[in-house]
């Protein structure tokens, strides 16, 4: 659930952790939805990553996700 938008586990496809030196970590998930192919959400620092990562391996699989160049100048924004 994001925010007050479930998001289930069938209706995603895969998800990859960002969490690359001087970038904003975030988790990327490919949902099903055409409109809504990508969703972003950042991720606190504070936030055992690995740990994250493990838990969504048992629901969903781990699938590199380039940033395009949209997400790219909204980060710069």
């Amino acid at each position: 659930q994001i925010r007050h938008r479930l998001f289930p586990y069938h209706a995603l496809r895969s998800f990859w952790l960002h969490d690359e030196e001087n970038r904003p970590k975030k988790i990327i998930v490919q949902s099903e939805k055409l409109l809504m192919p990508h969703l972003h959400l950042p991720l606190s620092d504070d936030l055992d990553h690995q740990a994250l990562r493990a838990f969504l391996l048992d629901f969903l699989p781990e699938e590199p996700h380039r940033p395009s160049i949209i997400d790219l100048l909204a980060e710069y924004l």
